[in-house]
């Protein structure tokens, strides 16, 4: 599949996990709604709909400020309910930069649904090639970059030598009605899930391992029993992606 330099850097990474069979076109055309960044408003409509809809399942909301060349750490505003799109609205419009979209994307975050996201990262550079992993419950994976313990989402940390090794749980945080051994149990499940997807996840880290000599990651998302990667990242994303 060729990616077109036209379309944004951050959509050009999703490509490249439909090439690795690690993801599909239609799933992430599915999941974001891309709207040109002067329409950008048109979103809170979109976001208020799903909110208020027939099924009333809990859900949050992540709204993406693109632009063109940077493919990571994009500007993200949060919406987990109807009482969240003012303040959204009035940071949408404040927003500068030079940003071309704005993405939307929604997530299922309740309790009757099994909803986990997770970073798997890869330490080429390390003797044992050391895999660690961080799961967290009904929250974005974004949220791991600040972690601290101190929050309202449900974490498992654990680690392994390489392919094929068990997970060891580092550090285990449950929160609300979560107990430990059902994160265990939910966390070995979603193992058991990436296990299954390992040709393609294997194949996808020794090309990224190819550009760089230090760590990389891949982030997924479960919901149900579906697993998906949904991003990738490395110290230079568009060295891998001018190469294509």
């Amino acid at each position: 599949m060729t990616q077109s330099k036209q379309e944004p850097a951050k959509w050009r990474k999703y490509r490249l996990l439909t090439e690795f069979g690690l993801s599909t076109l239609e799933d992430i055309e599915r999941e974001i709604v891309r709207v040109r960044w002067e329409d950008r408003l048109v979103l809170l409509g979109r976001i208020s709909d799903a909110l208020t809809g027939s099924e009333r399942r809990k859900m949050f909301f992540v709204i993406k400020c693109v632009p063109h060349l940077i493919s990571g750490q994009l500007p993200n505003i949060r919406v987990h309910s109807l009482s969240e799109l003012a303040d959204a609205e009035a940071t949408l419009r404040q927003m500068q930069g030079p940003y071309v979209e704005a993405w939307a994307c929604g997530t299922v975050v309740d309790d009757a649904t099994f909803s986990v996201a997770g970073r798997l990262a890869f330490f080429p550079e390390h003797v044992l090639a050391e895999h660690t992993i961080e799961q967290i419950w009904r929250a974005s994976p974004r949220l791991l970059e600040n972690y601290n313990g101190d929050t309202s989402f449900s974490l498992v940390s654990a680690s392994r030598p390489d392919w094929g090794w068990r997970f060891r749980v580092n550090a285990i945080c449950a929160k609300g009605s979560d107990s430990k051994s059902s994160l265990l149990h939910e966390f070995f499940f979603t193992m058991l899930l990436l296990e299954r997807q390992r040709n393609q996840i294997e194949q996808f880290s020794n090309y990224l391992s190819t550009f760089t000599a230090r760590s990389f990651s891949l982030e997924y998302k479960v919901i149900g029993s579906k697993l998906r990667i949904i991003d990738w990242d490395t110290y230079n994303d568009m060295l891998v992606l001018n190469s294509r």
